[in-house]
């Protein structure tokens, strides 16, 4: 399947930041898998922490990574 943009392979994963439509397109255009971006996921977690211990979870999170 292509896409209007001229995409000739279909993904079997798309990489983002779950933006409204995001995932509905790709099952509807490519029938794709969505991954939420690594970068993201670490953003909203540290966001919700105190700041005296977001430098050490970064950390933590990294490694895990």
């Amino acid at each position: 399947m292509s896409s209007k943009r001229g995409l000739q392979i279909a993904p079997a994963i798309a990489v983002g930041d779950r933006a409204l439509g995001f995932r509905k397109a790709l099952e509807e255009v490519f029938a794709a898998c969505d991954q939420r971006c690594w970068v993201y996921n670490t953003v909203n977690i540290l966001e919700k922490l105190p700041l005296s211990v977001q430098a050490a979870m970064k950390k933590y999170l990294h490694e895990i990574h």
